[in-house]
């Protein structure tokens, strides 16, 4: 005796009807588990924008590899391990990123060095003295993180730590404060 779902249904062929049950079935489960993938992705990532990213960047690697859980398993610990290594990708690339960022941000201090030499101040004494006057006009936060990455040699990584924020949030400030010291030497020079 044969179940209904065994039976082919009317213009459909056997290989038809497998595919439409996985799918059925992958559907199933990721409804029951959609929540907890999106709870343990805002867990494990530092910001929420990139949750729903890794979810659905999840679901797709999940529904590529469909047919390689086998029968018994449960796919909740699956969906989750494959979220893991979704993340672990993410933050790696990030890092990366964060990495490559510095280098061109320190080769771009070095040549807006080189450029401030080409203009022939009359010292490096005085090009000192004008960026000390303008750290003194940077509100603290501002002179905090200056001297914590040019002074104190930290990484945009542990500075991140240390004000409990994202290293793009680091990066970024940082940027902002460079452009306004730059501002304030070159203002500095004008009226000298």
């Amino acid at each position: 005796m044969t179940s209904q779902e065994d039976v082919p249904k009317e213009g459909m062929n056997a290989t038809q009807q497998t595919s439409s049950t996985i799918q059925l079935d992958f559907d199933q489960t990721i409804k029951a588990e959609i929540r907890s993938l999106r709870v343990l992705a805002a867990y494990l990532l530092p910001d929420a924008q990139a949750v729903d990213d890794i979810v659905q960047l999840t679901l797709i690697r999940a529904y590529e590899q469909w047919d390689d859980l086998k029968e018994g398993y449960e796919a909740g610990p699956w969906l989750r391990t494959i979220l893991r290594y979704m993340v672990k990708t993410e933050l790696k690339q990030r890092k990366r990123l964060s990495h490559n960022l510095n280098r061109y941000r320190d080769l771009w201090l070095c040549t807006l060095g080189e450029a401030i030499e080409e203009e022939e101040l009359e010292s490096d004494h005085d090009v000192y003295s004008m960026l000390d006057g303008c750290k003194e006009k940077l509100q603290p936060h501002s002179k905090d993180l200056i001297e914590q990455r040019y002074e104190q040699n930290l990484s945009s990584d542990e500075i991140a730590k240390l004000h409990d924020r994202n290293v793009s949030w680091v990066t970024t400030t940082l940027s902002r404060v460079r452009r306004s010291l730059k501002t304030c030497i070159e203002q500095q020079q004008k009226e000298s």
